[in-house]
């Protein structure tokens, strides 16, 4: 059984076949406190 990253992570390169790489920015501490500037949308 798949972690669900693995198949959200599939579901991207599906999306974006000819990107050889893909950033990501969740705006996250690695505390897991949430920024303000994540929390406005």
């Amino acid at each position: 059984m798949p972690f669900w990253v693995d198949d959200i992570a599939e579901q991207i390169d599906n999306a974006f076949p000819n990107q050889e790489e893909i950033l990501i920015r969740d705006e996250k501490t690695a505390s897991g406190r949430v920024h303000v500037g994540s929390v406005r949308g």
